[in-house]
């Protein structure tokens, strides 16, 4: 998702504000005025904006939760799951080594998931199409 893509989904979902979108997505107002600045938001940013637009709950931070999410979407090392989100192993695997999840990763995980889930139903209808 691009800027320019980011800010078409802030007015269709009524997000007017930074501090509201930073809110919903577990970020900081400021971290979105360096997106604007930069022209560009992280890879993260599709599949959080996908889960609120379709009320998805925020997912568990735990080191449980979040291993039991790598494994349900078969991202089985750091290099995987860092690789999803735009990030460098060695970031994803900090999070593990410390039990400390970014507060992004919370809707950005159940997006990931939303977004492969619509794509396998696609090509399920896909293939009963032809």
């Amino acid at each position: 998702m691009n800027y320019r893509e980011f800010e078409e989904w802030r007015e269709r979902e009524g997000l007017h504000f930074d501090t509201t979108t930073a809110k919903r997505l577990g970020t900081t107002a400021q971290t979105l005025r360096n997106w604007r600045a930069r022209g560009e938001t992280p890879a993260w940013v599709e599949f959080a904006a996908l889960a609120i637009s379709h009320g998805c709950e925020p997912m568990e931070l735990t080191f449980t939760d979040v291993k039991a999410w790598q494994l349900r979407n078969s991202l089985e090392t750091y290099e995987a799951t860092a690789a999803v989100f735009g990030y460098k192993r060695q970031a994803v695997h900090q999070w593990f080594s410390r039990g400390s999840f970014p507060n992004w990763l919370a809707m950005a995980a159940p997006g990931y998931e939303m977004k492969h889930l619509l794509s396998a139903q696609s090509h399920v209808s896909e293939k009963r199409a032809s």
